[in-house]
Protein backbone atom coordinates (compact mmCIF):
# COMPACT_ATOMS: atom_id res chain seq x y z
CA UNK A 1 0.00 0.00 0.00
CA UNK A 2 1.02 3.57 -0.56
CA UNK A 3 0.27 5.32 2.73
CA UNK A 4 0.06 9.07 3.27
CA UNK A 5 0.72 9.65 6.96
CA UNK A 6 -1.13 12.62 8.47
CA UNK A 7 0.77 14.94 10.82
CA UNK A 8 -1.03 13.61 13.89
CA UNK A 9 0.08 9.99 13.46
CA UNK A 10 2.74 8.90 15.98
CA UNK A 11 6.08 7.97 14.43
CA UNK A 12 6.02 4.38 15.80
CA UNK A 13 2.79 3.69 13.87
CA UNK A 14 4.34 4.97 10.62
CA UNK A 15 7.54 3.01 11.30
CA UNK A 16 5.54 -0.17 11.90
CA UNK A 17 3.70 0.25 8.59
CA UNK A 18 7.03 0.78 6.84
CA UNK A 19 8.43 -2.45 8.34
CA UNK A 20 5.43 -4.26 6.84
CA UNK A 21 6.72 -3.25 3.40
CA UNK A 22 4.33 -0.39 2.72
CA UNK A 23 5.37 2.83 1.02
CA UNK A 24 5.11 5.45 3.76
CA UNK A 25 4.89 9.11 2.76
CA UNK A 26 4.71 11.68 5.55
CA UNK A 27 2.42 14.60 4.74
CA UNK A 28 4.73 16.88 6.74
CA UNK A 29 7.55 16.08 4.30
CA UNK A 30 5.64 16.72 1.07
CA UNK A 31 3.11 19.40 2.07
CA UNK A 32 3.36 22.57 4.17
CA UNK A 33 2.92 21.94 7.90
CA UNK A 34 -0.65 22.47 9.01
CA UNK A 35 -2.06 21.89 5.53
CA UNK A 36 -5.83 21.86 5.34
CA UNK A 37 -7.43 18.41 5.21
CA UNK A 38 -8.73 19.13 1.70
CA UNK A 39 -5.15 19.67 0.52
CA UNK A 40 -4.05 16.39 2.10
CA UNK A 41 -7.01 14.54 0.56
CA UNK A 42 -6.31 16.10 -2.85
CA UNK A 43 -2.65 15.11 -2.69
CA UNK A 44 -3.57 11.61 -1.51
CA UNK A 45 -5.97 11.32 -4.42
CA UNK A 46 -3.28 12.44 -6.88
CA UNK A 47 -0.82 9.79 -5.69
CA UNK A 48 -3.54 7.15 -5.12
CA UNK A 49 -2.67 6.69 -1.45
CA UNK A 50 -4.44 5.59 1.69
CA UNK A 51 -4.46 8.40 4.27
CA UNK A 52 -3.57 7.26 7.79
CA UNK A 53 -4.97 9.67 10.37
CA UNK A 54 -6.30 10.27 13.86
CA UNK A 55 -8.43 13.08 12.42
CA UNK A 56 -11.34 10.73 11.83
CA UNK A 57 -14.15 13.28 11.90
CA UNK A 58 -12.80 15.42 9.06
CA UNK A 59 -11.41 12.67 6.86
CA UNK A 60 -14.52 10.50 7.19
CA UNK A 61 -16.44 13.39 5.67
CA UNK A 62 -13.85 13.94 2.92
CA UNK A 63 -12.90 10.38 2.05
CA UNK A 64 -16.01 8.22 1.94
CA UNK A 65 -18.13 6.40 -0.59
CA UNK A 66 -20.35 9.51 -0.74
CA UNK A 67 -17.43 11.63 -2.02
CA UNK A 68 -16.49 9.13 -4.71
CA UNK A 69 -16.51 11.66 -7.55
CA UNK A 70 -14.17 14.13 -5.87
CA UNK A 71 -11.66 11.79 -4.22
CA UNK A 72 -12.07 8.59 -6.18
CA UNK A 73 -8.50 7.35 -5.76
CA UNK A 74 -7.75 7.96 -2.08
CA UNK A 75 -8.51 5.61 0.79
CA UNK A 76 -8.51 6.09 4.54
CA UNK A 77 -7.34 4.35 7.69
CA UNK A 78 -8.77 6.33 10.61
CA UNK A 79 -7.98 5.66 14.24
CA UNK A 80 -10.76 5.92 16.81
CA UNK A 81 -8.58 5.18 19.80
CA UNK A 82 -5.99 7.03 21.85
CA UNK A 83 -2.62 7.53 20.22
CA UNK A 84 -1.00 5.64 23.10
CA UNK A 85 -2.57 2.36 21.94
CA UNK A 86 -2.44 3.05 18.21
CA UNK A 87 0.63 0.92 17.57
CA UNK A 88 -0.87 -2.00 19.48
CA UNK A 89 -4.18 -1.73 17.60
CA UNK A 90 -2.63 -1.48 14.13
CA UNK A 91 -0.37 -4.44 14.89
CA UNK A 92 -3.43 -6.47 15.88
CA UNK A 93 -5.39 -5.47 12.76
CA UNK A 94 -2.80 -5.15 10.01
CA UNK A 95 -3.25 -8.64 8.53
CA UNK A 96 -6.95 -8.03 7.98
CA UNK A 97 -6.36 -4.52 6.60
CA UNK A 98 -3.80 -5.87 4.12
CA UNK A 99 -6.15 -8.67 3.07
CA UNK A 100 -8.99 -6.19 2.49
CA UNK A 101 -6.67 -3.95 0.50
CA UNK A 102 -5.74 -6.88 -1.74
CA UNK A 103 -9.42 -7.65 -2.32
CA UNK A 104 -10.15 -3.99 -3.06
CA UNK A 105 -7.57 -3.96 -5.83
CA UNK A 106 -9.83 -6.35 -7.75
CA UNK A 107 -12.82 -3.97 -7.61
CA UNK A 108 -13.66 -0.93 -9.70
CA UNK A 109 -13.49 1.22 -6.56
CA UNK A 110 -10.07 0.21 -5.26
CA UNK A 111 -10.19 2.32 -2.10
CA UNK A 112 -10.31 0.93 1.40
CA UNK A 113 -12.07 2.81 4.18
CA UNK A 114 -11.01 1.51 7.57
CA UNK A 115 -11.70 2.57 11.15
CA UNK A 116 -9.36 1.17 13.78
CA UNK A 117 -11.34 1.25 17.01
CA UNK A 118 -10.56 0.37 20.61
CA UNK A 119 -12.90 -2.60 20.47
CA UNK A 120 -12.59 -3.71 16.87
CA UNK A 121 -12.14 -2.84 13.25
CA UNK A 122 -14.67 -1.43 10.80
CA UNK A 123 -14.11 -1.77 7.07
CA UNK A 124 -16.56 -0.08 4.70
CA UNK A 125 -16.95 -2.05 1.50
Amino acid sequence: MRLLIDENVPNPVAAFLHTRGHEVIHAREVLPLGSDDHIIATYGNEIEAVIVTWNHKHFKRLVSRATYQRYRKVGRISFLCKETIGLQRIAQCIDLIEAEYSLAQQRTDKRILVEVRVDGLFIAT
